[in-house]
């Protein structure tokens, strides 16, 4: 906000309206959806890259995100922010380990988050990691989250809070 010299009222320092401009317009239609695993803990062992369940679907505007296989297929170009998160138990919490998160697309990792975990360190054992990432992403692409832990097997717990997949896109031009 900044003042008018002679009115000393706040105003924008941007009106688009009286520019006539539109910085928010988008011809697309919203994209977006969240789903959680609050059903059921997720066995995952040593070295074995796993995919990560999220059966419960909290919304889903364009029906784009499939529970039963945990996969988001987008029915328009565009560009979309990604977010998957774990919350992982340790069967020994004892062991160092690593705790590696990714996001695949058609197949092919394009974001990965490693976290690592010394062991035996009192105030807890679990731990949520989280991968985030904005992709360009064509219609029919299929999205998913896969998760590896290295030094310890454990669970993924069922949490709402801590264990989510996500994905909207954002406003860009048409690709």
């Amino acid at each position: 906000m900044r003042k008018r010299r002679n009115e000393g009222q706040s105003t924008p320092w941007f009106n688009n309206q009286s520019e006539g401009v539109n910085l928010i317009a988008n011809s697309t239609t919203s994209s977006a959806f969240r789903a959680v695993n609050i059903t059921a803990q997720q066995p995952i062992t040593v070295e074995n890259l796993t995919k990560v369940s999220y059966p419960n679907e909290e919304f889903d505007i364009r029906n784009e995100y499939s529970p039963n296989v945990s996969t988001f297929i987008p029915q328009e170009n565009g560009v979309y922010s990604i977010t998957g998160s774990v919350f992982f138990v340790p069967a020994n919490a004892a062991i160092n380990h690593r705790l590696s998160v990714f996001i695949f697309v058609n197949n092919v990792e394009r974001a990965r988050v490693d976290s690592f975990f010394v062991g035996g360190i009192a105030g807890g054992v679990n731990h949520t990691a989280s991968v985030n990432t904005i992709l360009q992403l064509q219609a029919s692409d299929q999205v998913e989250v896969f998760v590896l832990t290295r030094g310890v097997s454990g669970i993924i717990q069922f949490d709402d809070e801590g264990t989510h997949f996500e994905a909207a896109r954002v406003p860009s031009p048409t690709t």
